[in-house]
Formats: structure tokens, C-alpha cells, sequence
């Protein structure tokens, strides 16, 4: 879950809410790892994985709205000022833990 949480720049509990919110539709099941029981690996079923197509074009969408009238060295500029942004997001959580 501190994984997926990371990844989606959000916390656990509110990762771990979505996930169960997923997992009571059917979307995602927990499992232990065979590897470390006590990691949890949260994996996509059958009915979730054949939404992935349909996420993937939302999300193709979205990013092209997003970008809309921006140059390519724009594009990446934007993103390149978010990952700082990001970051110092990051270490003020760190400072006040």
C-alpha cells in the first residue's frame, strides 16, 4: 500500500480506502506475498483488468486536454516545474512527521 501510495502521490489511509472501495467492486483483490507475508500485493481481477483499456483512453484524453496549445518544450517544462513542486511537497511532509 506505501507503494501505491507513493506512486499516486497520496496517502496510505487514503489509498487504502480506494483500494477497499475497488476491492468491494470486484476491481482489485489483496494477496499476501509468497516472498514477505507481511507485504500485500494488490492486483487488478478479470473484471477490472478488462477496464484497463477504457482507464488508458480516459486517461489519453485528459492528458491531451491538459496539454492542449502547449509546445513540446513547454510540455516538458510544465512538467519538469510539477516534479519540483512535487518534491517540495515531499520534504515539508518529511518535516512534519
Amino acid at each position: 500500500m506505501h507503494e501505491i501510495a507513493e506512486f499516486a502521490h497520496r496517502t496510505r489511509p487514503t489509498m487504502t480506502v480506494l483500494v477497499d472501495k475497488l476491492s468491494a467492486q470486484g476491481l482489485v483483490v489483496r494477496e499476501r506475498s509468497a516472498a514477505d507475508t507481511r507485504r500485500v500485493i494488490v492486483r487488478l481481477t478479470e473484471s477490472g483488468e478488462a477496464l484497463r483499456a477504457a482507464f488508458k483512453a480516459i486517461s489519453r484524453r485528459y492528458l491531451a486536454t491538459f496539454y492542449d496549445g502547449l509546445a513540446p518544450d513547454e510540455a516538458e517544462t510544465l512538467e519538469k516545474l510539477l516534479e519540483k513542486v512535487l518534491a517540495n511537497q515531499e520534504k515539508q511532509k518529511g518535516k512534519t512527521r
